[in-house]
């Protein structure tokens, strides 16, 4: 299922990116993009990260992760767009290309790592530096 989900985030992307083309003002377009922009490069950069959280899950994990991808995504979209307006190139779509490759790329690493192993007592390995 993890698998699926991060499928689908790195997909998200250029289902963004082709909704640019729909007629500005459109609220679909308007709908996809906002979405995209708001949540997927964090919840892509938090699932490379999830791994290394503490094994055993809380309640509260899901409202944590959903507030760290919301925090993380808006942060660098920021930092995007100031490159590209320092560069004097902005564009919205060249700003979204180069979001759109990020969470592809993140949500790909966090899929390669997902398939790790576990630790012989059958936890899942928490830190990337402990030994096999």
């Amino acid at each position: 299922m993890r698998t699926v989900r991060l499928l689908a985030l790195a997909l998200s992307g250029w289902v963004a990116l082709l909704a640019t083309y729909l007629p500005e003002g459109s609220l679909l377009r308007i709908f996809i993009t906002v979405g995209f922009l708001l949540t997927c490069p964090g919840a892509a950069v938090v699932a490379v990260a999830r791994p290394i959280l503490p094994w055993h899950a809380r309640s509260s994990d899901l409202v944590e992760l959903l507030v760290l991808s919301i925090g993380l995504s808006i942060a660098l979209g920021i930092l995007v767009s100031e490159v590209f307006f320092l560069a004097g190139v902005f564009t919205v779509r060249g700003v979204l290309l180069v979001l759109v490759g990020i969470t592809g790329v993140a949500a790909f690493w966090a899929l390669s790592r997902q398939h790790r192993p576990a630790r012989r007592d059958g936890r899942p390995r928490s830190d990337p530096a402990e030994g096999a």
